[in-house]
């Protein structure tokens, strides 16, 4: 059989290793939680961009409409004065 004091010895041994493991997955978790709120952040960072080429798609679409409608009543009005 194992004699106590081995038995002690091995189990002093993974408690420090258990303690060390612990130690590095607080480490890996607190690395996590970082690249979660950059992730975080980026994506805050693009949907205000998302919403700022949103609006600048519409009021370029809304000139387009609006010179479109423009040129189309000129030459509406340039055909009935010839």
């Amino acid at each position: 059989g194992v004699a106590r004091d081995e038995y002690r010895e091995v189990l002093s041994r993974l408690d420090v290793l258990e303690n060390e493991i612990e130690e590095q997955f607080g480490k890996v978790n607190e690395r996590l939680d970082r690249t979660d709120e950059r992730l975080d952040q980026m994506t805050d960072r693009l949907d205000r961009m998302n919403d700022r080429i949103l609006s600048m798609t519409r009021w370029l679409i809304g000139l387009l409409v609006a010179f479109g409608t423009m040129g189309t009543v000129l030459m509406a009005i340039a055909q009935f004065n010839t």
